[in-house]
């Protein structure tokens, strides 16, 4: 995604929006914990699909990591990532 805040460019949101099948918006649920910071992406036009779900785990650790799901539970994703606090993980 872009760095500009809450906005997605236009080429982030046609690549969304092909990997997903989704042609509405999205929400974006964020739950944070002690040590792991939770986030799911559902699609607006039916809730009971989250096309990407996902967690930044071991915050406050040298050994941050960024593990994302896909809709059917197949792991794309997992980076290690600078995570020395929530903020950091969130941004």
């Amino acid at each position: 995604m872009s760095n500009q805040g809450d906005r997605i460019r236009g080429d982030e949101s046609i690549e969304l929006r092909r990997r997903t099948g989704s042609s509405g918006g999205y929400i974006l649920t964020i739950n944070g914990g002690s040590s792991s910071l939770k986030f799911a992406v559902y699609a607006h036009e039916d809730l009971s699909r989250a096309p990407f779900r996902g967690r930044v785990e071991r915050i406050g650790r040298t050994e941050s990591r960024l593990v994302v799901m896909t809709e059917n539970g197949e792991r794309s994703e997992r980076v290690p990532v600078a995570a020395p606090n929530q903020e950091a993980a969130a941004g």
